[in-house]
């Protein structure tokens, strides 16, 4: 089990000579700005100066909340009544019925904020790092700080492809406008948008650093570890099509970190089943908040899908007065949803590349290795499939099952979306009105904020 810590107490760990430094890059990343970030902050003013300072920086919840969410709002796993569709936010509405236009009126997205800040904070730590002179009995700190700011950097960059950018298709990669790659924190470095296959090939040599810098384990839940490294590069490489690549980190990170839950021991009653930085967690990070998914109901295709004998049913969501089923299953232990790693989700990349390799029986063991945490105890039969193909269809299925309200399935309808057996045309009806999403379609990219448009001048996403 990852050692525990929750975020308020990773701030009051920080020393008062910090505090001057977080409070400037967080007000002024914040702030509404004109530039690439629309975040102001002048790093020759607020320069972190030791080794601590660089770890205290790291040591900030901005780098562990508030990750993308729009992309779950957005997915066929949940749908809100028409009288909770009427009393959202308007962006919440325009996210839920995939309008052309998302952020009317929005002067700060903190879908986008959010990642950037993120990256400006680990650049300014990494351009420190290399400026300090250090004791060589110090080194393994000063690797694990790089091979941490490096994770951090990496993941906001995925965030935002995964929202911002057209899913990585090998055949289009090259010319994809992607997201802008900052690689310093000069706020008068001129804003330009890399292609797909730029932003992903930065984010998987930030990743490869990061895994020969990062101690194995975390010490504390909050941290990044060379597990969580892999556990990144496995999801990248699988939203990349590169399936040996996905099977190598999957099978690395879970020979670091293989813990999975016995749902046999979780209290299905209580409002919230599991506990934050609970025995399954190698990394522990939360999306934001957005109200669709705080109202929104399961939708009954995924909820019939579960047999009769799956814990994960009366443990990931709650039956309501009315019949249908709210989530309650985060490993955050809150309303809030889980963007982290856990075991879980690297069985599942195993299992699927197995399959995709023709491995059949391989697939269904990783696969039933988790599984069998999922049943009643003494009902599980473990699957079996005739084909590989078979086995595919079968770990896709219990994967949308497993990693519910993660973003997940957001990022396996857009990946997905390429390979024709596995389109998905989505389909709402809200007040009579009948909205359809077809697989592939542009809104399967969101706009970039306007705020950043007008300040740049890059290229707004068609939609």
């Amino acid at each position: 089990m990852i050692a525990s810590s929750p975020l308020i107490n990773k701030k009051k760990q920080m020393k008062k000579h910090i505090y001057p430094l977080i409070a400037g890059i967080i007000l002024l990343t914040s702030a509404c700005k004109k530039d690439w970030l629309d975040a102001k902050s002048d790093s020759s003013t607020i320069v972190p100066q030791t080794l601590e300072d660089m770890k205290l920086l790291l040591n900030n919840s901005i780098l562990n909340t508030n990750y993308t969410a729009i992309g779950e709002a957005s997915s066929n796993d949940i749908f809100v009544s028409n009288s909770v569709f009427s009393s959202l936010p308007l962006l919440d509405r325009n996210i839920y019925s995939w309008q052309p236009e998302i952020f009317v009126g929005t002067t700060q997205v903190l879908q986008w904020n959010n990642c950037y800040n993120q990256i400006f904070i680990s650049n300014v730590v990494l351009e420190g790092l290399e400026k300090l002179k250090l004791n060589a009995n110090r080194q393994s700190e000063w690797n694990n700080t790089r091979g941490q700011a490096l994770f951090h950097r990496a993941k906001a960059f995925y965030d935002l492809h995964i929202v911002f950018s057209r899913p990585y298709n090998l055949q289009t990669a090259a010319t994809d406008p992607g997201i802008s790659i900052r690689l310093n924190s000069d706020i008068n470095t001129k804003t330009v948008r890399s292609s797909v296959q730029e932003g992903y090939d930065q984010i998987k040599t930030d990743l490869k650093e990061a895994v020969n810098l990062l101690y194995p384990l975390p010490k504390i839940g909050t941290d990044p570890s060379k597990v969580a490294a892999l556990a990144l590069l496995a999801r990248l490489s699988l939203s990349m099509g590169e399936f040996d690549d996905a099977l190598t980190y999957s099978g690395e990170s879970l020979s670091l970190f293989n813990t999975l839950i016995d749902y046999n021991s979780i209290n299905s009653a209580a409002a919230n089943s599991f506990t934050a930085f609970n025995q399954e967690t190698s990394y522990y990070a939360i999306q934001a908040l957005i109200t669709t998914l705080v109202n929104a109901n399961i939708s009954p295709e995924l909820i019939n899908s579960y047999s009769a004998n799956d814990l994960r049913k009366s443990v990931f969501f709650k039956l309501n007065s009315n019949g249908t089923y709210s989530f309650k299953g985060s490993y955050t232990g809150s309303i809030l949803p889980f963007a982290g790693f856990s075991s879980n989700e690297l069985y599942l990349i195993q299992a699927e590349c197995y399959a995709r390799k023709g491995n059949t029986v391989d697939a269904m063991k990783s696969l039933n290795t988790l599984l069998v945490k999922r049943f009643k105890t003494g009902t599980f039969i473990p699957l079996t499939a005739g084909s590989a193909e078979a086995a595919l269809g079968i770990v896709l299925k219990e994967r949308r099952k497993e990693l519910v309200y993660r973003g997940m399935r957001w990022q396996d309808l857009r990946r997905l979306n390429l390979e024709p057996q596995f389109a998905t045309d989505l389909k709402r009806v809200i007040n009579g009105q009948t909205h359809i999403l077809p697989a592939n379609d542009s809104r399967y990219v969101f706009p970039i904020p306007n705020y950043i448009i007008d300040a740049t001048g890059i290229a707004q996403n068609p939609r």
